[in-house]
């Protein structure tokens, strides 16, 4: 998971003509980031217990960016 992030910030970190040539690449670190984080809620539980995925600051923290991670594309473009 370390890579994925050291290569997302890589992609955040290059010129905007680089990232206009890779378009799904960021849509792609999203899905990989998404996937993560719903197999931790399987394997956690999502709440309502101790030691769930929303008694954690840091993985609120996760789900915050995440989501927020959506923001920046047109998901109905990607899906059809």
């Amino acid at each position: 998971m370390v890579l994925v992030i050291i290569a997302d910030c890589i992609h955040m970190a290059s010129s905007p003509t680089t990232v206009d040539k890779i378009p799904l690449l960021g849509a792609m670190f999203v899905t990989i980031y998404s996937m993560e984080m719903v197999l931790k809620m399987m394997a956690l539980g999502v709440c309502f217990h101790r030691g769930s995925y929303f008694t954690s600051a840091w993985n609120w923290l996760d789900f915050v960016l995440t989501v927020a991670g959506y923001d920046q594309y047109d998901l109905l473009y990607y899906i059809s």
